[in-house]
Formats: structure tokens, sequence, C-alpha cells
């Protein structure tokens, strides 16, 4: 497909490896054979609008010191209304909690858009499960400047499932743990609990967002309990159908 997509434009280097590599090291191959000065990572199930990109690329034209940009996800309608709800109240407390004016929310990229620069790549650890918070608590904690662009959007899907659902915050949650086996006090802090992150922050406005925060809680809590009791499987590189788009 992807042959068929971009064999006829010269700028287009399609890279490929015959071993089944890791999420992280096919970024680090990736960041490698790039050629270009800004790397923009898109998650395969999502859909970006047109000026995104451009968006993306001003940011770090208009500020040679930043190295890293990320945007926001918007959620499309699914299969289930009531799914769908909890997906746009989720991304209204991300969108929130991003966009904190200390700056202390910066270190949640939005994994499915992001950019970042690339003579500042840093090379991740291979078997790494969540590269976009990894590299938003790396370059916080080392004082790099990181940008949200809540107006470069992509649109994308939230599980329409309760299964798919817990399946996400079970591997979201295992990420965090993982991320605190790292060296650093920073990755020793990665919050497991995003209500105990935005409470004392959003303040006021965390009472419009506590709704979600209580059933993001409520859900990591049953996700991991089922996880430790052997009645829920690692869905660490398991897809959830009801996110990918139709």
């Amino acid at each position: 497909m992807a042959h068929n997509a971009f064999c006829d434009d010269g700028r287009a280097r399609i890279v490929c490896d015959a071993s089944r590599l890791s999420k992280c090291a096919a970024l680090n191959l990736l960041a490698e054979c790039a050629r270009g000065e800004i790397l923009v990572f898109v998650d395969a199930d999502v859909q970006v609008e047109p000026q995104t990109l451009r968006l993306l690329s001003e940011a770090f034209f208009n500020d040679p010191k930043l190295s890293l940009a990320f945007g926001r996800m918007i959620p499309q309608s699914g299969s289930s209304p009531y799914w769908t709800r909890i997906g746009e109240m989720t991304s209204q407390a991300l969108h929130a909690i991003r966009g904190l004016p200390d700056g202390s929310g910066l270190w949640l990229v939005c994994g499915p858009l992001f950019a970042i620069r690339a003579d500042v790549w840093p090379r991740l650890p291979d078997g790494l499960t969540s590269d976009d918070v990894y590299l938003g608590v790396l370059f916080t904690s080392n004082g790099r400047q990181v940008l949200y662009l809540p107006e470069a959007v992509a649109f994308g899907m939230y599980p329409q499932t309760m299964r798919d659902l817990i399946s996400q915050k079970l591997r979201n949650r295992i990420a965090r743990l993982q991320l605190r086996t790292l060296e650093g006090e920073a990755f020793r802090r990665v919050p497991l609990w995003m209500v105990s992150f935005a409470l004392p922050r959003l303040k006021c406005a965390a009472i419009r967002h506590l709704p979600i925060l209580l059933i993001d809680t409520l859900l990591c809590a049953v996700a991991l309990l089922l996880w430790a009791a052997g009645h829920k499987a690692n869905p660490l590189w398991k897809q959830l159908p009801s996110t990918k788009l139709r």
C-alpha cells in the first residue's frame, strides 16, 4: 500500500526491515534514516487536518530552541454514542492538562501526533512501550522546550467497547509502571493515576473534568486487578479493533 501511494513521489522514502522490530526500535531506525531537520510522527489510524503539518513545522521555524511539539487528537463519532462521549470527555481533560499555564502537563505528549527536531532525537530504549510519554518526561525534565499546539489536529477513534477500553487502560498503566523503572527521578515520579496529578493543578477547572478522571481511575484499577488475577492478558502489542477508522 505504501509503495503504491508514494511510488511517484521522489520526496518519499519507504524504510523496510526484514526483522519484526519493536515500536521504539522502528522509530529509532526511522530517525536514523530521516533526511529532514524535523521528524513528524503520525499514527496510522488517525486522519490529519490539512494545516496540521504546516502548524507543526512553523512552530520549529519560529522558535529555534523548540525541541518537541505535539498536537491534539479529537475523537470521531463511533458505533457507540456512550463510549464516544467517554472519549470526548477524555480528550477534553487531556487538553486541559496539557494546556496548564505552568507547563506542568507538557510531559503528556500526544502519541498519535508529535514532531521533534532531528538533532535532539534521543535513542529510545528498545522494548519501551510508551515512546510519547518517555520523550515528554525526558525533555521537560532536562529543560528542553516542549510546545502543545491544540490547533494542530488529528481525528481518531477512542475505544468503542468496554473490553477495548479496559485493554487500553491496562496498556497505559503498564507503560507507566515500565517508565518508573528507568533511571532518573522524573521517571520514578511519572503519575500512575491522572486524577492525583490533575486535581491539584486544574484547581477549580477540575470540577468539570472530575467525572471522567474518576471513571479513568476506576477503569484503570479494574484493568490492573484483572491482569493481576490472571483474567486479563497483557495487551501491549494487541490492536484495539474498535479504535480503527473505517
